[in-house]
């Protein structure tokens, strides 16, 4: 523990995956079939909301987003901070990521994960 005091990024990421780790089962219904990345994006395009499933904890420490343990990479970090932020997210909240089909790949994989999905 003492090695993770002294080096601050280590602490950091331990940190943000124990404080985003759920404290209790999760209802996770991952979607039947799973959502590739354009059906993400015709969704959030079309007006359809992305609602945070309920209990899952989002964090953001320092620059980094986490959940449920698991560290969210991403360049784009007005979208990560949104994710962090709300539970019902809209293409607005995206803005400019939704053109990047690597964060769209990422989207895809928290939807299809069940960590997120599409309300309706």
């Amino acid at each position: 523990m003492l090695d993770l005091i002294n080096q601050p990024a280590h602490f950091q990421q331990w940190l943000g995956e124990f404080l985003s780790q759920s404290r209790h089962e999760l209802d996770i219904a991952p979607p039947e079939p799973p959502y590739q990345p354009d059906e993400i994006y015709d969704a959030l395009k079309q007006g359809e909301v992305l609602v945070r499933l309920g209990g899952l904890r989002v964090l953001r420490i320092g620059d980094e987003v986490y959940a449920n343990g698991e560290k969210i990479d991403s360049p784009h970090r007005p979208a990560l901070e949104a994710l962090a932020s709300h539970i019902a997210l809209t293409a607005e909240n995206f803005g400019d990521a939704l053109e990047d089909p690597s964060f769209l790949a990422m989207l895809a994989a928290l939807v299809n994960s069940g960590y997120w999905f599409f309300e309706g």
